[in-house]
């Protein structure tokens, strides 16, 4: 007999079971075989979540392989969840309990998913969202979203409303099939995800929308259909899979994402958050409304960072200011860095750990030799 492996931990079975353990969950996934999540995401294919982090499933598409420990030890040992049927079940729960494990038989394995591609939004769509959100400077004071900027990120709803760098989504109406659902209710989606965020090709033309949650740290109650839960030293909205009325309840609760791309527009889509003088660069412009380039361009990660930068009381000066990027795993690539001026003095404010430096390595490789490049490492600890 040896030890059992009943551990509470997945990450630590997985482990014992000779699975690669990385952020977040573990690979190869021991049901398809998927080394990663897809062709532009290097993150390992297996998420490990719940409560507990006692459930697994598969994120690499088209693989339904996924549960709890027994279910982990199934797939490695089988290929397969063959359950509590098959004469080979009796097996697998001995060795759980700590028995010597006994050869079983398996499947040769299956080709890695190949991840449908999702069509990018039709851009009369696109655009068609966008004029439906409401403008921050219409909204009532006591929205949460503004009460989220101002009071959770300390940003200037003003000058986001300025700049037109995020409105607040539509209360009503049918979302475009682009728009991601995450299973959950829409009545859900819409208190969580309020903000929606304009994203830019490399010719500077609007071509999609983000979507940004404005409580996944609630200050008071969290929205109707959450709840919250403390999961790695962090607090983060947990919301059930929508299940349709008179239908047995699929799948499981899950945790909800800060930020949402629409489908379509996932890894290496080339698509930048920008503001204005952002857009005017990529349009080959040197000013926006008025306001001249100053031969300054900063680029940093995410949502909160850009309307931070873009509305700094500093940022213009005699009627000259710098342009902001926004930069988000696979965003970045040479089209967009043939469109910043040569000589062009670049700041990249990416965060202070791997995927930072992985993101500022992109930009610079693809500005080397034409611009002055420098580094300020970010790490804000409220940033999420």
């Amino acid at each position: 007999m040896r030890a059992p492996l009943d551990v509470p931990d997945l990450a630590e079975l997985a482990a014992r079971l000779g699975l690669t353990v990385g952020r977040g969950g573990f690979g190869p996934c021991p049901g398809c075989g998927a080394a990663r999540r897809g062709a532009g995401d290097p993150r390992v294919p297996v998420g490990v979540y719940g409560a507990g982090r006692d459930r697994w499933r598969c994120q690499a598409g088209g693989c339904d392989a996924g549960g709890d420990a027994v279910a982990l030890l199934a797939y490695v040992r089988c290929g397969e969840n063959p359950g509590a049927g098959d004469p080979r079940w009796p097996a697998i729960l001995a060795e759980l309990r700590g028995a010597d494990p006994v050869p079983v038989s398996r499947p040769a394995p299956r080709p890695a998913p190949v991840s449908p591609v999702a069509a990018p939004p039709d851009r009369a769509e696109v655009a068609a969202l966008w004029a439906a959100c409401s403008p921050l400077d219409k909204l009532e004071d006591n929205d949460p979203a503004l009460r989220w900027l101002r009071c959770r990120r300390g940003l200037s709803v003003e000058g986001i409303a300025a700049l037109d760098l995020a409105r607040a989504m539509p209360a009503a109406g049918t979302l475009p099939a682009w728009v991601p659902s995450l299973g959950i209710a829409r009545a859900t989606w819409r208190a969580v995800y309020r903000l929606a965020v304009p994203v830019y090709d490399a010719r500077g033309m609007l071509a999609a929308l983000r979507f940004r949650a404005i409580d996944r740290y609630p200050l008071d109650a969290p929205p109707p259909g959450c709840r919250v839960e403390a999961r790695n030293g962090r607090a983060v909205l947990v919301a059930p899979l929508w299940t349709p009325p008179g239908e047995p309840v699929q799948g499981e609760d899950r945790e909800l994402p800060k930020a949402l791309a629409a489908r379509g527009c996932g890894h290496a889509a080339g698509l930048v958050l920008a503001d204005p003088l952002g857009v005017a660069l990529l349009r080959g412009e040197l000013e926006d409304g008025g306001v001249r380039w100053d031969g300054r361009v900063v680029i940093v990660e995410g949502e909160p960072d850009l309307w931070a930068y873009a509305t700094a009381m500093s940022r213009a000066r005699n009627g000259a200011s710098y342009a902001v990027f926004g930069h988000m795993a696979g965003a970045w690539t040479a089209a967009h860095a043939a469109r910043i001026p040569d000589g062009a003095r670049v700041l990249l404010a990416t965060d202070d750990d791997d995927a930072g430096d992985r993101y500022a390595e992109t930009v610079r490789d693809t500005l080397k030799g034409r611009c002055n490049v420098a580094r300020r490492r970010s790490n804000d600890a409220e940033k999420d």
